[in-house]
């Protein structure tokens, strides 16, 4: 008798401990299922990288600095956390309040498994498609470039590029060295770059075809001795004046992305024994 009593007792604890593990399985089906719908919903705003939020200087550094990579980093952050950040203030803050509520996303959100499976490969589709969808023309994009920079800064780039003229030259104007003058563009050219990379990416693609053509010959192939031989056209007086802003403006973005036209060339293009082919 005992031994049938302690055998139901024992069946009853089994049974107890399935239903047990059932209902653990539903909670954390359905806690996944949430946790899949917020990320399905909100996917392709989360892994935009902080560089396409068009944010200032130094929110974008202070972001940088603490290893905030794109908006479902951001959104786990507290507001105290950041504002302990060192350089973050009040201003930052409601910088990125701003761009949230635009979103309708919060500090303070947790999200399990973060980052996603393939975030990269993720990452890189949504950057070409905002690349393509990005209007940018010579006149707007120059005029970010413009509220980007300081007053010096413009000032060296506008010398360098429009007025073709030499470090030794700016830094007597300026009366400081011609390594000062350097450093100055340096910062420029990377200031640009970090802010308004997209901004440039956009413009080089949706000009690819004219960078093209002014090397080629047969607008399929591009000799070495045709890049030399324009580049050595460009440098004369006359050739100078003729120059567009939006000839500058390649130069500088070519420049700020690739260093010069042969690496942009190599960059985009088959490299052959005589130049490059589409």
């Amino acid at each position: 008798m005992n031994n049938d009593k302690d055998y139901k007792i024992e069946k009853l604890k089994n049974e107890n401990e399935y239903l047990r593990k059932e209902l653990e399985k539903y909670k954390n089906i359905k806690k996944n299922s949430s946790v899949e719908s917020y990320l399905n919903e909100n996917l392709e705003v989360l892994i935009k990288p902080i560089e396409s939020l068009n944010l200032s200087v130094r929110t974008f550094n202070c972001l940088k600095n603490e290893n905030v990579k794109n908006i479902g980093d951001l959104i786990q952050l507290s507001e105290q956390y950041l504002l302990k950040s060192q350089n973050f203030g009040v201003k930052s803050l409601t910088e990125l309040r701003e761009l949230l509520d635009f979103y309708k996303l919060n500090f303070n959100t947790y999200i399990e498994n973060w980052p996603p499976e393939n975030l990269e490969e993720k990452i890189k589709i949504l950057k070409e498609k905002e690349i393509d969808e990005l209007q940018v023309d010579t006149e707007s994009l120059l005029g970010e470039i413009k509220d980007l920079l300081n007053d010096k800064e413009y000032s060296i780039l506008h010398d360098r590029f429009w007025k073709n003229k030499t470090l030794q030259e700016i830094g007597t104007a300026l009366d400081v060295t011609r390594e000062r003058v350097r450093q100055f563009e340096f910062q420029a050219l990377r200031k640009i770059k970090v802010v308004k990379k997209n901004y440039l990416l956009s413009f080089i693609k949706k000009n690819e075809e004219k960078i093209f053509n002014k090397y080629s010959e047969d607008q399929n192939t591009i000799r070495q001795s045709a890049v030399q031989k324009v580049n050595s056209r460009e440098k004369l007086p006359r050739m100078l004046e003729l120059r567009t802003d939006e000839d500058i403006l390649t130069k500088i973005i070519i420049k700020i992305l690739y260093e010069n036209i042969y690496e942009y060339l190599n960059k985009n293009y088959f490299v052959t024994d005589y130049g490059w082919k589409k």
